[in-house]
């Protein structure tokens, strides 16, 4: 095994790790683990690379770097960004829904019984705090030196 192997597989590890122990920060306002969500894509979008002499850790998502440096979201195609404001809007756009009407910077849905929902607020832009989780910790950084140590030990022999 090669040497840029041993270090961007432990590098990838040590990255999801600080994210399944929430050591990302500032901390989301969502149940669970910063970063992960329910589909868990961004932490199984982490891999790395190695050729034969550099390892490349990180993700092929397009929404993982604002997750890491922040930023300012803003639409592309549209006058507002839709925020879903319930678990059926968020598995739907705001195109697929019928009887919707437009109200103090929300999206309201009339139920058959004539109640009335909030499906998902409109804004300008959104606000990403930079919570950066590409990063090699102490423990991580401890591991890949002795791994390191290993490698050439086993080259040794």
């Amino acid at each position: 095994m090669r040497l840029a192997t041993i270090i961007g597989a432990t590098a990838k590890d040590g990255i999801r790790n600080r994210i399944r122990q929430n050591k990302v920060r500032p901390k989301s306002d969502s149940a669970g683990p910063t970063l992960i969500g329910k589909t868990r894509n961004l932490i199984n979008s982490i891999q790395y690379k190695a050729t034969a002499s550099k390892a490349l850790v990180g993700s092929n998502l397009e929404y993982a770097k604002i997750h890491h440096t922040g930023g300012t979201i803003k639409p592309k195609r549209a006058t507002y960004l839709t925020i879903p404001l319930n678990k059926k809007a968020a598995a739907t756009t705001a195109r697929q829904w019928q009887n919707t009407f437009v109200a103090k910077g929300c999206i309201f849905h009339k139920k058959e019984n004539g109640d009335i929902e909030p499906i998902y607020a409109l804004k300008k832009q959104v606000i990403m705090p930079a919570r950066p989780y590409m990063l090699i910790d102490k423990k991580t950084r401890k591991k890949m030196e002795t791994r390191i140590k290993e490698f050439y030990t086993r080259k040794a022999n």
